[in-house]
């Protein structure tokens, strides 16, 4: 079993990853959103703005949402996969919400073996993935908007979702559409290569 697993976090300038580096950023960002996917299972939000909740170990998967979720998970053997595994990994297990013994796999470096580019929008493009299958082209600005402080010369000092409502559905929307997308690119690579 898989769970495709992607997270959306905020952090100050201060410690914005390129200056700090992924563990320390890990530990002091904020967690926005968790989408995640059982095999091949819609991709569900966890949001963390709202109070929602998500825990996984090896006695199974729970999910604290509008709509009540629980995978078992015991006596059956699964991976995390995520694009950029090793970001994910240190943000989820900083926020005690993976343990750190769950075997990860990474989209990213498996495409990297294979020569193919490491953003999962080039990724999508080398492979002819259909547009309703790929990353959402709005993505990045969607990013800039909630996971980054605003820039010095606007009035807020960060946007939410109470700011941009609308915006905040799409970032959703989005989040969801990059779980479809890594799903889409992960059928399309053979493993040889990578394990």
């Amino acid at each position: 079993m898989i769970i495709w697993i992607d997270t959306e976090t905020f952090n100050t300038r201060e410690n914005d990853i390129k200056a700090v580096g992924t563990v320390k950023y890990a530990q002091t960002c904020e967690l926005l959103l968790v989408t995640l996917a059982v095999d091949h299972d819609k991709p569900i939000v966890v949001d963390y703005t709202s109070g929602e909740t998500l825990q996984i170990d090896q006695h199974g998967m729970r999910v604290n949402t509008q709509k009540s979720m629980f995978w078992e998970l015991s006596d059956v053997s699964f991976m995390c996969v995520a694009q950029n595994a090793m970001f994910d990994r240190h943000v989820l297990g900083a926020k005690g919400i993976v343990p750190h013994d769950v075997v990860w796999q990474d989209n990213m470096a498996r495409c990297l073996t294979m020569g193919l580019p490491a953003s999962l929008a080039g990724q999508c493009e080398a492979l002819g993935i259909a547009e309703d299958q790929a990353k959402l082209s709005e993505g990045k600005k969607l990013i800039n908007r909630f996971c980054k402080p605003a820039p010095d010369n606007h009035k807020a000092e960060r946007y939410t979702k109470e700011t941009h409502p609308d915006e905040w559905a799409r970032f959703i929307e989005y989040a969801k559409q990059d779980i479809v997308a890594m799903r889409e690119v992960w059928k399309k690579t053979p493993g040889w290569n990578y394990r």
